[in-house]
């Protein structure tokens, strides 16, 4: 019985690790197209000293330039957002509590090829604050550079 189990063990190791190992290198045979840029801005909402996450349920968030609205009558601490890459900046509108803010943001955009196999990427760069309602201090830039890694881009304090 134990022959039998080791000539399985031994058959299988012979068979299917070759086997491996060219899938394993076909994998390199071809482009990575991994999709690591995004158009969706991640703003946080946090208190007005920053120490705690603040959830606010808004009325609506418009962009300008779009009839769409977004978060309608949603509470949420945290929003994504679209950037526009045909712009350089884009405005959005938040309508929360009675109030309404507005916060327009600058960035750069840059197209990467990385294979003729896989499609262009518009990364989104150098993003900046060009003009709050929230007041002064109230909206930080955290991450600069837009990508798809689940990190937060700016931080609005309420």
């Amino acid at each position: 019985m134990t022959g039998v189990r080791s000539l399985g063990i031994k058959t299988w190791r012979l068979f299917w690790f070759p086997c491996l190992a060219v899938l394993g290198v076909q994998c390199f045979s071809y482009p990575d197209c991994v999709q690591d840029a995004t158009s969706q801005v991640t703003l946080a909402l946090k208190t007005a000293n920053g120490s705690a996450v603040r959830e606010v349920t808004f009325t609506r968030v418009t962009v300008a330039g779009s009839a769409e609205t977004f978060y309608a009558n949603q509470k949420v601490s945290s929003l994504q957002l679209p950037l526009n890459a045909n712009t350089r900046e884009v405005s959005y509108t938040f309508e929360y509590e009675g109030l309404v803010k507005n916060l327009t943001l600058s960035y750069t955009t840059e197209l990467q090829l990385i294979s003729p196999e896989c499609p262009v990427q518009t990364y989104f760069l150098d993003l900046a604050v060009v003009s709050s309602s929230f007041g002064d201090g109230q909206v930080l830039v955290l991450n600069p550079v837009v990508l798809n890694n689940g990190a937060v881009h700016v931080e609005i304090r309420l």
